[in-house]
């Protein structure tokens, strides 16, 4: 059975076009990440975001679908939400996920080239002792953020997620690895991956894809993970412009990004272009022949074409 057979047998809101288009829109790695109940649940919430566009409510047409999924057997709770992309979208959430006091254990995100978003948050604890009051507040926070009022919640999420220290089991972290940050840039394409190694802590999710944003790059792809009090993730970023990606600006991207996963340092509002100062390490060039779609795939640094740091 295919995928568009599974959901025509789950997602029984949805209609045979509705589900068409969500498997040729979506990129092919996003059928490799998610279950058929998670993707039946996504189909189920793009049905009603679309429906939305036939009201007369401009505000509600662009406010997200949100829907929790507990898994008790992992003592998570898969935070899924539906929505239009934004200038900076994935930033918004994650600072509403810390706001709300909510640790993200590992995250996902993938864009339809019709522009609507999935975005998943694995959080812990989804039957601890006020959870359903961080519900809420992620919830109301992510609303706000995503409306006409988004210039006045913006900073009450700056303010929550000041910078802090290493969140639990990133002690021992920090006498261990340093924080790295590794910028990859494709040949034939507008795109770049960044990927980020550096102990946990809160905000910091929020910080790096604020700042991402702040140099004019919109996040495509998303993966994000804890281990062992290291935070270790991965973006795939695009010009917010149509155009080649500069190689200038990835390496003051990657300075500020640096930056930020240092304590005391960085976060949005920091470094932003016109800070000339040169790396101590050059972007990577990656050839167009690399399979970016899987990053097993991707070409070690050691056998990539570099470029050369700023001078």
């Amino acid at each position: 059975m295919n995928v568009k057979e599974i959901l025509s047998r789950r997602a029984l809101e949805a209609s045979r076009d509705e589900i068409e288009a969500h498997c040729e829109l979506m990129p092919g790695r996003y059928f490799q990440q998610y279950s058929p109940a998670e993707m039946s649940l996504h189909v189920r919430m793009i049905h009603r975001l679309l429906r939305r566009l036939t009201g007369n409510d401009s505000e509600a047409t662009l406010a997200p679908e949100i829907e929790w999924q507990e898994d008790p057997d992992r003592g998570l709770a898969g935070v899924h939400v539906v929505t239009w992309d934004r200038a900076g979208l994935f930033s918004k959430m994650a600072g509403s996920m810390t706001v709300a006091g909510l640790d993200i254990v590992t995250a996902k995100a993938y864009v339809r080239e019709d522009h609507i978003v999935v975005v998943t948050f694995y959080v812990p604890d989804a039957a601890a002792a006020g959870m359903e009051e961080r519900r809420t507040v992620f919830e109301d926070m992510l609303r706000q953020s995503l409306s006409a009022e988004s210039d006045r919640i913006l900073p009450m999420v700056a303010a929550a997620t000041e910078e802090g220290p290493p969140k639990e089991g990133g002690a021992a972290v920090r006498t261990g690895p340093t924080p790295a940050v590794y910028v990859y840039r494709e040949l034939s394409l507008p795109r770049a991956i960044v990927e980020v190694e550096a102990p946990d802590r809160a905000g910091l999710l929020y910080r790096l894809s604020g700042l991402i944003f702040e140099h004019d790059y919109n996040i495509t792809f998303a993966r994000v993970g804890t281990e062992q009090g290291m935070a270790r993730d991965v973006f795939y970023i695009e010009p917010t412009e149509p155009g080649a990606v500069s190689v200038q600006n990835l390496q003051r991207l990657r300075k500020v990004l640096l930056a930020a996963t240092s304590i005391g340092k960085g976060g949005p509002g920091a470094g932003k272009r016109g800070t000339e100062d040169p790396l101590s390490s050059p972007v990577d060039s990656r050839n167009d022949s690399t399979n970016l779609s899987r990053l097993s795939d991707v070409v070690p640094a050691s056998r990539a074409g570099r470029v050369p740091p700023a001078g």
